[in-house]
């Protein structure tokens, strides 16, 4: 019986003291994430840490230099496409038609809010005392839209340790140059931003009755006021930035 009264006494004590200094921590203004870097024993173990049932699990991630691996990917997939379909090769359907876009809402902020969360793991801005949590590295996701005359056209985008990969797929386009093969270049971006405008908003982008807009930047940490400023002042787009979704 003494023995076991020990055993608490100790425990209790340990509680105590952690809680100490996790005041203490606050006390400081020390910002514990919990999301941020992790480490190589981490990020192996969590490699395929997506296995899960979510829609973009089923898009196979490819980043730098893996551009032909994307075509193919992107080549093989159909022309025409039903939203079953689609949802289950984890393609996202942007449609002018709201119930069409509804229905891929979930799938879209799935993505972005793990993209998020990786992009907080790979920034160093956010390393001060780092609690290991689950890894957010690797994920990828299709878009696909019509063209007026109801050719596909796919966007891929993938995630990986902090960076974004999209390439552009209009080789479906009847109406595309003939000496282009309809593929982009590979663009490279670092942060995806959500924006929702306001009354004082004057951007030319935003005149549609879209509520939602998301952003891919080159750079990290980008404020409200510079994504304004990027968006409506003859910023390189494509370069500078890229619009990705709207909902």
């Amino acid at each position: 019986m003494e023995y076991l009264l020990k055993k608490i006494k100790k425990h209790i004590i340990t509680v105590f003291t952690v809680a100490l200094i996790l005041a203490f921590i606050s006390g400081y203004g020390i910002k514990i994430v919990t999301d941020t870097k992790f480490s190589a024993s981490s990020m192996a173990s969590a490699k395929d840490s997506g296995k899960d049932t979510n829609t973009f699990n089923k898009v196979p991630v490819y980043g730098k230099n893996q551009k032909a691996k994307i075509k193919k990917y992107l080549s093989s997939l159909p022309d025409e496409i039903t939203v079953t379909e689609a949802k289950k090769k984890g393609i996202i359907i942007s449609a002018y038609d709201s119930k069409v876009n509804k229905q891929f809402q979930k799938d879209w902020m799935d993505f972005y809010k793990y993209a998020r969360a990786g992009e907080k793991e790979y920034n160093s801005k956010y390393e001060a005392v780092i609690c290991y949590a689950k890894a957010h590295n690797k994920r990828a996701i299709v878009l696909l839209s019509y063209t007026v005359e109801g050719d596909a056209c796919y966007t891929y985008v993938s995630f990986i340790n902090g960076t974004y990969y999209v390439l552009n797929d209009s080789s479906r386009d009847k109406y595309k140059a003939s000496s282009w093969d309809g593929y982009s270049n590979l663009m490279v971006y670092k942060s995806l931003r959500k924006y929702k405008p306001d009354k004082s908003t004057n951007m030319k982008d935003l005149k549609s009755n879209h509520n939602i807009e998301f952003y891919l930047f080159k750079k990290q940490n980008i404020t409200r006021k510079k994504m304004i400023k990027i968006i409506n002042n003859n910023y390189k787009y494509a370069v500078d930035y890229y619009s990705i979704y709207h909902m």
